[in-house]
């Protein structure tokens, strides 16, 4: 979400990527605590932390390509794909996922292409596979447009 909203918000970043022992032993090398599951936390010597977590293996929607410089690249989930999320992660009936979605969409408001949105809220409400779905997107976009005064 901070590479699409231009602001830094320390929650935790999700990678996705298949962890074997090797790898968590490599992190916990370079200074990373294993909470528990697939998280690890590093913790600077100011008391700053970077959380990390690998829900999947898969980004769940579509991805991106950001070019980093002349032979890097880094693979995001797109914005449009990033906003489902949220919305899905709306669902769970809390404040802070509410609230998370309706950041999200007032940060980006003029970028993301709702149409994309609307499809995917679309597809997987015709599979019935996220029970409130499209409540919870009209919920946020009618909190979303009283802030942005739209």
């Amino acid at each position: 979400m901070n590479l699409h909203t231009g602001s830094y918000r320390p929650t935790d970043v999700d990678m996705c990527a298949y962890l074997d022992q090797a790898d968590r032993a490599s992190l916990k090398s370079l200074g990373f605590r294993h909470s528990q599951g697939d998280h690890f936390e590093y913790v600077f010597a100011d008391g700053q932390k970077w959380l990390l977590e690998f829900p999947d293996r898969h980004v769940d929607g579509e991805v991106s390509e950001i070019r980093l410089d002349q032979e890097e690249t880094l693979d995001v989930i797109s914005l449009e794909s990033l906003v489902v999320d949220r919305m899905v992660q709306a669902t769970d009936g809390t404040g802070i996922t509410f609230d998370e979605a309706v950041r999200l969409c007032v940060a980006t408001f003029e970028k993301t292409d709702w149409s994309l949105v609307e499809q995917e809220i679309s597809r997987r409400e015709a599979k019935r596979s996220i029970s409130g779905l499209r409540q919870e997107y009209e919920r946020v976009m009618i909190r979303t447009r009283a802030v942005l005064g739209v």
